[in-house]
C-alpha cells in the first residue's frame, strides 16, 4: 500500500513537471498567433492541453490518496497507562506529539494547494477543497482518539460504555481511592500543566487553520480572475500572473 502511494505521488509530480513544460511551450508560441483570430489560438491551446484532461479528472482521487498516506505518517500515538507517578510524563509526551503535528499538517495542506495550482491552474479547486476537508476530519478524529486515551491514563474515565464504567466503579472503588491518594502534588501539577497545554494545542490548531484558510481563499480568488482557458487546462500564464500580483503586494 505504501509503495503504491509513493508511485502515485511520483506520478502526480511528473505530471506537474510535464504540465509546466507544456505551459512554457504554450507561452513561447503565443506570439505566433498575434495576428490570428482568438479562436485559432484557443483551438491550438486546447490541443496542447488535451492530453492532461483525463488526469485532471482524477486529480481529487490522487490528492486524497497522497494526503491520507502523509497524514498517517505523522506520529499521533495515544497515551498508554504507566505505573503510578508516571501519568504526568505520559501526558506531557502525548500532548507534545499533538502540538508538533499541527505545523506538519499545515505544511501538507499547503503542499496540496500548490500541487492543485501547478497542475490544474485552480480548475479543480472544488476537488482540492473536498480532499482537504476529508483529511482535516480524519486528523481531528485522530486527535479526539488521542484525547480519549489521555482521559483514561489520567483516571478521568475508564473508556468503554457507561455500564462498564459503573461496574468498574463498584468493583474498584476502594482501589481507585487509594490510587488518587497515592498521586503526589507534583503529579497533580503535571496534569494541570498538561491540561493547559491541551488548550494551547486547540488554540494553535484553530489559529493555524484560520490562517491557511484565509491564504487559500485569497489564492483561489486571484485564480478565478485568470481562468480564461480553464475549459481545457490553464491560461497561458496563470502562475506567472499570480507571482506578479504577489510581487506587487506590499
Amino acid at each position: 500500500m505504501q509503495k503504491g502511494i509513493k508511485l502515485q505521488t511520483k506520478h502526480l509530480e511528473s505530471l506537474i513537471e510535464l504540465h509546466n513544460i507544456t505551459g512554457t511551450f504554450a507561452r513561447n508560441i503565443h506570439h505566433l498567433f498575434s495576428g490570428s483570430d482568438v479562436r485559432v489560438l484557443m483551438d491550438v491551446l486546447k490541443a496542447v492541453y488535451l492530453p492532461y484532461e483525463s488526469f485532471k479528472q482524477r486529480y481529487g482521487q490522487m490528492e486524497r490518496a497522497i494526503l491520507s498516506s502523509e497524514i498517517a505518517g505523522i506520529d499521533l500515538r495515544g497515551a498508554v497507562i504507566r505505573g503510578v507517578g508516571a501519568q504526568g510524563v505520559e501526558l506531557s509526551e502525548t500532548v507534545r506529539r499533538m502540538e508538533e503535528s499541527i505545523p506538519q499538517v499545515i505544511i501538507l495542506l499547503e503542499a496540496a494547494a500548490e500541487r492543485c495550482i501547478s497542475f490544474t491552474g485552480g480548475s479543480e479547486a472544488d476537488e482540492l477543497i473536498l480532499a482537504l476537508d476529508d483529511i482535516m476530519l480524519k486528523y481531528i478524529s485522530t486527535l479526539q482518539e488521542t484525547l480519549k486515551s489521555l482521559r483514561t491514563v489520567c483516571g478521568v474515565d475508564y473508556g468503554g460504555d457507561g455500564s462498564g464504567r459503573k461496574e468498574m466503579e463498584k468493583k474498584d472503588g476502594n482501589q481507585n481511592a487509594r490510587r488518587v491518594d497515592s498521586i503526589s502534588n507534583e503529579e497533580e501539577w503535571s496534569m494541570v500543566q498538561g491540561a493547559l497545554q491541551i488548550l494551547t494545542v486547540a488554540d494553535s490548531l484553530t489559529s493555524r487553520s484560520s490562517v491557511f484558510e484565509a491564504s487559500l481563499r485569497a489564492t483561489l480568488a486571484r485564480l478565478s480572475t485568470t481562468l480564461s482557458f480553464s475549459a481545457f487546462g490553464s491560461s497561458l500564464d496563470q502562475n506567472q500572473t499570480i507571482n506578479n500580483n504577489e510581487d506587487r503586494e506590499p
